[in-house]
């Protein structure tokens, strides 16, 4: 790669210094960190059967004693819809459902969420998004304020319901994992994948390393050989995109493929939207709001679920 001196800038420098450290780094350890403990929270709405069978789909990653605690968060009391979606939970997981938290009108939906997950300790959430009147207040073009706050909030990890699926349970065969440049890989992400990866149904994990539009834009003004700094782009991730691949090499794992994709994020999330399963992707503990901003537009243009790790 040939780079013009004077037209390099912060960004280019690095994203460059990013690949060098990828290329030095060794493979990423993956020590996975169970899940024990699920609050589901329902809304009333039809995306609730996709929740409830979610929940019953993760049953493997819970450990020998699975607990379920359900949460009716609302403002203005328990809907008849919620009613009837905690009646089917009920029946669905039967002893597996630990406790119910109703609804507190003198707090808001967001904090209903956080303070029953807190009194679970509950590893994950699993949210419809928008919830509640989030849509009609806000619009198709929002997650909503409760999966705002539950994104800034949550420690732990978020299976996010966009859109009612009829078989909920296989979503979990395929997996696909955009690694944008912004989004920095954290161990304690790969972690918690780690451990959902040796636990549950999962047949195939395609890893998806994305040079996007605006630095690519970026390549082709000040590179004479932008498809060269493209490569070194893609390979910000090397670490762990090695490390899950050897993490996966035991028995039982699923299949790992490298799909590297070039783009904006619309684009992006229409070609995973092609395709029927969980879309992934991560925070740190204290996020920068690019890094929020990127993980709600992954949120809001995915037709499916999407697992958000924090841990």
């Amino acid at each position: 790669m040939h780079l013009l001196p004077h037209k390099t800038n912060e960004l280019l420098d690095f994203s460059i210094h990013r690949f060098e450290q990828a290329l030095e780094t060794r493979p990423l350890a993956i020590n996975p960190a169970p899940h024990r403990q699920a609050l589901l929270a329902l809304d009333g709405s039809n995306q609730d059967p996709t929740v409830l069978g979610l929940a019953q789909a993760i049953i493997p990653a819970l450990g020998q004693d699975p607990k379920f605690e359900i949460v009716l968060a609302s403002e203005s009391g328990a809907s008849p819809g919620q009613r009837a979606s905690l009646d089917q939970a009920r029946t669905l997981l039967g002893s597996k459902l630990h406790g119910v938290h109703e609804s507190d009108p003198s707090m808001p939906a967001y904090r209903q969420i956080l303070e029953a997950a807190q009194k679970a300790d509950a590893d994950w959430i699993i949210v419809p998004a928008p919830f509640l009147r989030d849509l009609d207040e806000l619009g198709a073009d929002s997650v909503g304020t409760v999966l705002d706050m539950l994104l800034a909030r949550f420690a732990g990890t978020l299976l996010v319901v966009r859109v009612p699926q009829k078989t909920p349970g296989s979503l979990l065969h395929h997996w696909h994992w955009p690694l944008f440049p912004q989004q920095k890989s954290s161990a304690q992400s790969a972690d918690s994948i780690g451990a959902l990866l040796q636990t549950l149904p999962v047949k195939q994990l395609v890893l998806h390393p994305v040079a996007d539009a605006a630095l690519l834009r970026l390549a082709g003004q000040i590179s004479e050989q932008s498809q060269g700094l493209k490569e070194a782009l893609q390979m910000m991730h090397a670490a762990l995109v090695v490390g899950i691949q050897r993490f996966c090499q035991a028995a039982g794992r699923p299949k790992v493929h490298v799909q590297p994709l070039n783009g904006g994020l619309p684009e992006i999330m229409d070609h995973l939207n092609r395709f029927t399963g969980l879309v992934i992707t991560q925070l740190t503990q204290h996020p920068q709001p690019e890094a929020m901003d990127k993980v709600r537009q992954i949120i809001l243009h995915s037709a499916n679920p999407i697992l958000v790790t924090r841990r």
